[in-house]
């Protein structure tokens, strides 16, 4: 009888590591997912974000974002730039809306925007410019050194990459992004 019940433990106690070995691979395919098809990390390259995000944060954005709903003005938003890189912006204007910038102060559609929340602002001027279907202007937080170009500003939706969802390191400055 006794050896029965040892068996019996042996096998229970096999079972209840194969379970657990299935649960962590399970885990780990589903973690794999969602950092492969849902989310993206993008390490901060420059200071243009300042002083939302400094360089060297990480950062995870939602890929699917953009395909939810769309994108909204004061969304911080990674996008691809023209030679392959990825750069960050916040979302300032629209489709189909025309953008002036005077000293500093963006205008839309002739109406001032207020953007004291998150934007330094510089002191230089564009002249105003209409985006076209698909195409949002995006600008770093930081204007105080940045070069204003209405080309390079301007970003189509398909070069979007996804909107900043999380700042994961430093582990003291981890944040949820909400929207303005």
């Amino acid at each position: 009888m006794k050896g029965r019940v040892e068996q019996n433990s042996s096998m229970y106690r096999r079972l209840r590591l194969l379970n657990l070995g299935y649960s962590i691979g399970i885990a780990l395919i589903v973690v794999g997912l969602v950092f492969t098809l849902w989310f993206q990390g993008i390490q901060i390259a420059d200071s243009g974000m300042a002083p939302t995000l400094r360089q060297g944060d990480i950062v995870l954005f939602d890929k699917l974002a953009k395909h939810v709903s769309t994108p909204c003005r004061g969304d911080a938003y990674a996008f691809r730039q023209d030679g392959g890189g990825v750069s960050m912006g916040r979302v300032v204007g629209l489709p189909g809306e025309t953008v002036l910038i005077q000293e500093g102060a963006v205008y839309i559609n002739g109406a001032y925007l207020d953007e004291s929340a998150y934007a330094i602002p510089g002191s230089q001027s564009l002249s105003p410019f209409t985006l076209g279907q698909d195409e949002f202007l995006l600008l770093p937080d930081d204007r105080t050194s940045t070069s204003l170009e209405a080309e390079v500003m301007t970003i189509h939706f398909s070069d979007l990459l996804g909107r900043a969802a999380l700042r994961v390191s430093p582990w003291n400055r981890i944040a949820l992004f909400t929207p303005y």
